[in-house]
């Protein structure tokens, strides 16, 4: 995930960011056999606050102190696990939530992918950043 400092986010799709350098990374959630990992609705929604900052440092983190309130949110299961991926920006912090599913055993993670961008979608992200 270190490929992303210095990076501004220009657009964002879900868990996708475009760059203004040209490039894009979606955020793919992984379980392990036997657990599911997935974004809370507040956490996919946060993706959306990068928008327009450069990205300084960003790092995925666990708490599973939360898991109580997690159970109390989303509905009883044998194990909730919650991550986040923690954002430093230009502009300060955004911190956007998921969480993995198990028997307590498993666990899951977060893979970076870069995926093709074409031309008129960076040129089109660009527009709606600057106002043209």
């Amino acid at each position: 995930m270190k490929r992303l400092v210095g990076a501004t986010v220009i657009s964002v799709n879900g868990a996708t960011i475009y760059l203004a350098d040209g490039r894009a990374f979606e955020f793919v959630l992984e379980g392990d056999c036997c657990s599911s990992s997935e974004y809370t609705p507040e956490g996919l929604a946060a993706f959306a606050e990068l928008l327009g900052r450069t990205i300084t440092d960003v790092e995925e983190r666990t708490d599973s102190s939360r898991e109580q309130e997690m159970r109390e949110k989303y509905g009883e299961v044998e194990s909730d696990k919650w991550h986040f991926l923690a954002f430093t920006t230009d502009r300060g912090h955004i911190t956007i939530d998921w969480r993995n599913i198990s028997n307590g055993y498993y666990d899951g993670t977060c893979g970076l992918v870069e995926r093709e961008l074409t031309p008129w979608a960076h040129d089109a992200a660009v527009i709606a950043v600057e106002g043209k």
